[in-house]
């Protein structure tokens, strides 16, 4: 079974397709074309400062910075209102506050908002070099047929100090894209026509929300460019590990999964290295079960594991996880034979 990568019936197929959304902006005909960069937050009051003020540093115009307040309690809303008072030309504040409702749904809502051409996501603790958007919108101008384009991100910790640069340049035709993390949530600027086409963030689940989002946003891109240079910052928090996150973020994680596997292995781009870096998230996730004591869901996600890329040494686990199950007074261990 396939599914076409032009009449969106993937997307409705996973419950993500868009409301009606104009797929060109309307605004801004005359000169360059609007990017709406689109802010999410929910009480970082500490940190949505650093975040609109790198928008404001802009060397492109016109933006419009839309940021969506996920129902902070926090004095986020003052933060704000200085903000506007300090907005330089060329670029539009747009504020929203809303339920919370978790990070997705304020994309979504940010999203549908927006009427710019290029669409940029950034975190509220997150921050773009000066040049981020006049060097990714120049590409997406002088290539009409390029979907989105992203570059480097530098990775810093609390302190500012560069701890690591991410993201990966776009793969060959060989290699695994969709399975495959290749960028951070504020690298990409992906033109409006292609939003249009991957359809909205998932709001039911919170984990593993990017790796799905990207997934459908490479599948349904032909064509990409990337910019061998840091153009953003991802300020890494000290934070817990997933096993501090509970159960309940597994879970979604694995929901997650799932729907990668369908564009993986439903669509145009089924082959060994997809399934095989699929497979292997499976197995992660199935290791985190394992320390929950969820031996049914360990199974489960070993059995994906399986249908993506057969090995013996994962249905040795898998059996061993089912003689647990079944003589769990047998065995203490909460690791994976092999």
């Amino acid at each position: 079974m396939a599914f076409s990568n032009t009449d969106g019936t993937l997307t409705e197929a996973l419950g993500m397709k868009m409301p009606d959304m104009q797929e060109e902006a309307t605004s801004n005909r005359s000169g360059q074309p609007l990017v709406s960069v689109i802010i999410p937050t929910y009480n970082r009051s500490w940190s949505l400062r650093k975040s609109v003020e790198s928008v404001f540093k802009q060397t492109y115009h016109p933006i419009e910075c839309l940021i969506i307040d996920d129902g902070s309690t926090d004095d986020s809303t003052d933060i704000l209102k200085h903000l506007v008072n300090e907005c330089p030309d060329g670029i539009d504040i747009r504020y929203f506050k809303k339920e919370n409702g978790g990070g997705n749904s304020a994309r979504n809502r940010g999203l549908l908002e927006s009427k710019g051409d290029f669409i940029c996501y950034l975190d509220s603790d997150d921050m773009l070099i000066n040049d981020s958007i006049n060097e990714r919108a120049s590409v997406l101008i002088e290539n009409p047929d390029i979907d989105f384009c992203y570059g480097l991100c530098s990775v810093r910790d609390e302190n500012d100090k560069e701890t690591m640069i991410m993201n990966n340049p776009w793969p060959t035709m060989d290699e695994s894209r969709i399975s495959r993390y290749l960028f951070h949530t504020s690298s990409p600027l992906i033109r409006r026509s292609t939003c249009s086409k991957i359809g909205l963030w998932r709001e039911d689940d919170s984990g593993a929300q990017e790796y799905e989002y990207f997934a459908r946003l490479k599948y349904f891109s032909s064509k990409v460019a990337f910019i061998d240079r840091i153009l953003s910052v991802y300020v890494r928090h000290k934070k817990g590990s997933l096993w501090d996150k509970g159960l309940p973020y597994s879970l979604s994680i694995f929901k997650n999964l799932l729907a990668v596997k369908a564009l993986v292995v439903y669509g145009k781009y089924d082959n060994a290295q997809e399934r095989f870096e699929l497979s292997m998230e499976f197995r992660k996730l199935a290791k985190l079960f394992l320390r929950f004591g969820e031996y049914e869901k360990v199974q489960k996600a070993l059995h994906e594991s399986l249908i993506l890329k057969f090995s013996i040494k994962v249905c040795a686990q898998w059996l061993a996880v089912k003689f647990r199950e079944v003589w769990g007074h047998i065995f203490s261990s909460k690791t994976l034979p092999g």
